[in-house]
């Protein structure tokens, strides 16, 4: 009787302890920091997420290490933009444990439902000159850099915050009120920057990447080239002249470099002409990591447009 008695009550206690224990939070990877800003600021009161690529490194050009490879290991979640990003991540997936899921947020804007979604809350004018810049892209496929697009970010943090409520359900108001929150803060953020970047709509510039498309339509801005479509495809010779005879022709008020790669090339081909030349960073490299981290990342990039095309 005293033996079952104990063994009752050792149950009985071990089914209180593993009652009793905090739930293990999930895993989050986001590959680079802009995504991890938007996932922040949803997963804000739980387990920060991790980002995948060191501070000043670009997805464009970069090799795994040993220790990439661990961190996906232990992943639960990984939000990557997807392959024509990410391309050194294209057959890692293969060797993850089947417990990891991986989103892949670009395939977000390749349905017809997603489209049909942009399209309400863009005008025909933006549309059409969207259809023209995706042709730009099309030796690659879709223009990946989804993160600069406020309505894209909208439709990134509602995936964030589905995937979340699905993986860890105990926690779904806390996600469900943290997406309510970007939201509405995204959408004033957006307003106030339509105003700023009204300023300098007719000012014509130069990128050094054609990263920025969905920004530049977004808020109507005057982008006249590139220097590259993309920098791990370096800009030979005579394009470099084809681009320094635009520069001294046409009227180009600034050009922009990127903190991830050298502007050496872009000094050498603006030495001696009247352009301003301002850093533009697509990665958010210096913003703090923070839940509102995202909204200082586009404040940023206006604050460059304007601080290089107003002087």
């Amino acid at each position: 009787m005293n033996n079952n008695y104990r063994l009752v009550k050792s149950c009985l206690l071990a089914t209180l302890v593993l009652m009793t224990m905090p739930v293990q939070a999930i895993e989050v990877i986001t590959t680079i920091k802009p995504i991890q800003l938007i996932a922040l600021s949803i997963t804000k009161g739980t387990k920060e997420p991790q980002m995948l690529l060191p501070a000043h490194s670009s997805p464009h050009d970069y090799q795994m290490r040993p220790s990439d490879m661990q961190k996906l290991q232990k992943a639960d979640l990984v939000f990557w933009v997807g392959p024509s990003l990410e391309r050194f991540l294209s057959n890692v997936q293969e060797t993850s444990p089947e417990s990891t899921n991986w989103i892949e947020l670009q395939a977000l804007f390749e349905s017809e439902a997603t489209q049909s979604q942009i399209k309400t809350t863009e005008n025909s004018d933006e549309m059409e000159h969207a259809s023209e810049h995706q042709q730009d892209h099309n030796h690659e496929g879709m223009d990946p850099h989804i993160w600069l697009s406020p309505i894209h970010a909208g439709i990134i943090a509602r995936k964030i915050a589905a995937t979340l409520i699905e993986s860890d359900p105990e926690s779904t108001q806390t996600y469900s009120d943290n997406l309510a929150e970007f939201l509405k803060q995204l959408q004033k953020q957006d307003l106030s920057l339509k105003k700023q970047l009204s300023e300098i709509k007719d000012s014509g510039y130069y990128v050094f990447h054609d990263a920025y498309g969905y920004f530049e339509r977004h808020y109507g801005l005057h982008h006249l080239g590139a220097f590259t479509l993309s920098p791990d495809r370096k800009p030979g010779a005579k394009r470099l002249q084809n681009i320094r005879e635009q520069l001294e022709s046409s009227d180009v008020r600034c050009v922009f470099t990127e903190p991830q790669f050298k502007p050496s090339m872009v000094r050498a081909i603006t030495e001696g002409l009247k352009v301003n030349t301002q850093e533009l960073d697509p990665l958010a490299t210096s913003i703090a990591l923070h839940a509102n981290g995202y909204f200082m990342f586009l404040q940023q990039l206006a604050d460059s447009y304007v601080a290089c095309l107003k002087k």
